[in-house]
């Protein structure tokens, strides 16, 4: 993915803007763990600084930054001119916390060349203390397993962009939802952190590790509770053969939807609507116990009534998809309808 820009200036040089989209604004809020650390560091800000309210500053810049970065690049923006960022106070019933605010203009650039960094032989400490953390945690997940994470640990993951360890929190993730009763649900001490995470990064960086395991099954909540669909990596799951995971993710939803989706999306329909028969209807000669006559052989074995859709023994139906699976299938064919009327009447309504 291109990287997004983001200035306080209404203008970049060297480019010209192309397409405006409008206005967008984020807010972030810390709550009052924020003022307990700022409190508890007071000498230190007395002293001329505070780390501790500076790396909190920090944090909370970065993520704001990383939110309207985020909310440019669904709506297909490269970058975000005209930026302001505020700070408010919020005081409330014996509370305290803190807001931070971005807002700016979405637009589309068209640069006239490649620019560089004034300074590109030069490395903040910030990013070199965050490269270190990316492989500290890198090795942990790598020895330990994900259980060996603190919530400190979690709360600067979730603070700093971290995709390189994408694919070891999907294989650990795993590992650890075969081994314990509470994985995926309100209980699991993980679940939470990691749809956080799968929802900060790329979201192309997300889809290709999610969707690239084989064992795709066991990560399908993370995929819906990020609200990852992709209909390119379900067709692609749909070609191999993986059939049953791809019907599981027809009903995942994402932030905003584009034409390639629609493309990808009637591509599914029709390799839905091709699919082969896994069963046979086969003439079976009478027994003791049985009649004879046409029937339904499932692909588990089981020998049915020609007239019975579905197998008494494993539920699906000849070409091996359940009930359950052929009403996700029509709320996705409606989905599809639908965002093909919206899409075409949104360009009929563009002058």
């Amino acid at each position: 993915m291109e990287s997004l820009l983001l200035t306080t200036t209404p203008n970049v040089e060297g480019a010209t803007i192309e397409k405006y989209y409008g206005v967008i604004m984020v807010n972030q809020v810390a709550g009052t763990g924020f003022f307990s650390d700022f409190t508890a560091s007071f000498s230190d800000f007395f002293g001329g600084t505070s780390g501790t309210y500076r790396n909190q500053m920090y944090t909370l810049y970065e993520d704001i930054k990383k939110r309207l970065k985020d909310e440019a690049f669904k709506i297909g923006a490269n970058a975000v001119v005209g930026i302001t960022i505020d700070y408010d106070s919020i005081s409330a019933k014996s509370m305290s916390m803190f807001m931070i605010s971005a807002r700016g203009t979405a637009v589309k650039l068209k640069y006239e060349k490649k620019h560089e960094s004034a300074y590109p032989d030069r490395i903040s400490f910030i990013d070199l203390e965050c490269e270190c953390a990316k492989r500290k945690y890198q090795d942990d997940l790598k020895n330990h397993g994900i259980d060996c994470l603190t919530e400190k640990d979690w709360n600067y993951i979730l603070s700093h962009n971290m995709p390189n360890l994408a694919p070891l929190f999907a294989s650990e993730y795993i590992a650890y939802r075969n081994k314990s009763i509470y994985a995926g649900t309100s209980a699991d001490p993980y679940y939470k952190n990691l749809v956080q995470y799968f929802t900060k990064i790329s979201y192309d960086v997300a889809c290709d590790c999610l969707y690239d395991f084989e064992s795709i099954e066991n990560l399908t909540e993370i995929i819906r509770d990020a609200n990852l669909f992709n209909p390119i990596k379900i067709l692609e799951l749909i070609n191999r053969g993986n059939i049953s995971p791809a019907l599981n993710l027809l009903d995942v939803e994402k932030s905003s939807y584009s034409k390639d989706d629609l493309n990808a999306m009637k591509q599914i329909q029709h390799g839905l609507s091709t699919l082969p028969d896994k069963g046979t209807i086969e003439e079976v000669k009478s027994g003791l116990f049985s009649k004879g006559g046409q029937k339904f052989i499932c692909i588990c074995g089981q020998k049915n009534d020609i007239e019975q859709k579905y197998c008494s023994k494993c539920g699906v139906d000849i070409k091996g998809i359940t009930e359950k699976e052929y009403n996700i299938i029509e709320r996705f064919n409606r989905k599809t309808e639908s965002l093909e009327y919206l899409l075409n009447h949104k360009s009929q309504d563009v002058i």
